[in-house]
């Protein structure tokens, strides 16, 4: 750590490798970045790999989103089954809220 002080300043990123901080070195040109656990990256592709990472967290979003409709639209038609309306609604409301903020990241994502 005490050579990376020497040679770079503290940047507000993370690594997308390792989720350190990254520091930003001080040579002039190309900007780059290094993590204490030593991984270097050049300021264009470490845009691109954070890129990546919020892309894939958006999808993992959507998965977890969809699961819970699943999930809700399930338990609604179980509660149906046996006869207990208001959690029927309940759970329903539940599955269509997870339908719409799933379908609302999908936009997003593919805008």
């Amino acid at each position: 750590m005490e050579q990376l002080q020497k040679i770079a300043t503290p940047s507000t990123f993370t690594c997308p490798e390792c989720q350190g901080t990254l520091w930003e070195l001080r040579e002039p040109q190309p900007q780059r970045f290094r993590c204490h656990t030593g991984h270097s990256f050049m300021a264009r592709i470490l845009g691109e790999l954070q890129h990546e990472k919020a892309e894939d967290a958006i999808w993992a979003a959507v998965r977890a989103l969809q699961e819970k409709e699943q999930l809700f639209a399930s338990l609604a038609a179980k509660a149906t089954a046996w006869l207990h309306p208001g959690a029927a609604s309940e759970y329903t409301q539940k599955a269509r809220q997870a339908r719409e903020q799933a379908e609302l990241l999908k936009r997003v994502l593919l805008a």
